[in-house]
């Protein structure tokens, strides 16, 4: 499976799991593919060191209504 293959299957994953999660479980899977993909990315700059700190702290702060909700 190519990146981008794999990139299409994760958008329609999280799609379902929007239809019938809530919204603080949403954001943080939103929040980890926000992160896991720039981290892998072979050159960073400084714009995308910000955006990766943005969503590894948006993962921080609702990653616990994962657990709250069966994760």
């Amino acid at each position: 499976v190519t990146g981008h293959i794999h990139h299409n299957i994760q958008c329609y994953l999280v799609r379902i799991i929007d239809s019938i999660a809530p919204s603080e479980v949403t954001i943080a899977i939103c929040s980890l593919m926000h992160f896991w993909y720039p981290v892998q990315a072979y050159y960073i700059s400084d714009a995308d060191i910000c955006l990766i700190s943005a969503s590894l702290s948006d993962l921080h702060i609702n990653k616990d209504a994962i657990l709250e909700h069966g994760g």
